[in-house]
């Protein structure tokens, strides 16, 4: 009886093995199919997942940048997300394109605290994040609201639309930054706000929706 249990634990365990390598050999030729590339320069990821379906993504991570239980999901062709060198990725953020030709670009030194979730959606748009900033937690940044809207000609009217972030801007906890809009070097976006215009730079912008409430200026440094 031992001798059988030990037979069926040793076949059990060829198994998983072979079944292990096969699942290796498979990713790896859907990988070379598909011409995708990861491209990793840094070694301080922990817990990253990466879903990726579609042809000629990439995913570019640089050097001494830290990411923390982070997702990464691509859907679609000639995508591309790319994160810059020295920065810091907290638990639970995400980094979606879907469509063909998105991009997600992140520049160098900038800080994500915690669930900070990016999306660009539908062809041909992007969220472009400048040098050193610095987001909080719980903020959304999307250029798509997911589902067309169409009026009573049956034109749409929610288009999607390209976002742009500025050098030096700090986004407090709990906040949206809506399609279309561009935030100028050096501003702050306040707690709970929900962006949906361009803000000037060196402003300080709160609300819901978010109004530009004076001019100025901030420091990392305690």
């Amino acid at each position: 009886m031992r001798k059988f249990l030990l037979k069926i634990k040793n076949r059990s365990h060829l198994l998983f093995v072979l079944f292990h390598i096969l699942n290796i050999f498979l990713s790896k030729y859907v990988f070379f199919k598909s011409h995708n590339k990861f491209i990793y320069n840094t070694k301080m990821r922990y817990n990253v997942k990466r879903f990726v379906q579609g042809k000629n993504n990439i995913i570019k991570l640089g050097t001494n940048t830290l990411i923390l239980n982070s997702e990464f999901r691509i859907i679609g062709n000639n995508n591309q997300i790319i994160i810059g060198n020295n920065c810091q990725i907290g638990d639970k953020c995400s980094f979606w394109c879907e469509g063909n030709n998105c991009s997600i670009i992140i520049d160098d030194d900038c800080t994500f605290t915690l669930n900070v979730h990016l999306f660009s959606q539908e062809d041909y748009q992007s969220i472009k994040i400048g040098k050193d900033c610095m987001l909080s937690n719980n903020i959304i940044i999307r250029t798509s609201d997911s589902h067309p809207i169409y009026n009573d000609y049956n034109k749409r009217v929610n288009m999607a639309r390209s976002i742009f972030i500025g050098e030096h801007v700090w986004i407090c906890p709990h906040s949206t930054i809506m399609k279309g809009v561009n935030i100028g070097k050096g501003c702050i976006i306040g707690s709970n706000s929900i962006v949906t215009k361009n803000i000037d730079k060196e402003s300080l912008a709160l609300g819901m929706p978010a109004r530009v409430l004076k001019r100025v200026r901030w420091e990392r440094n305690i």
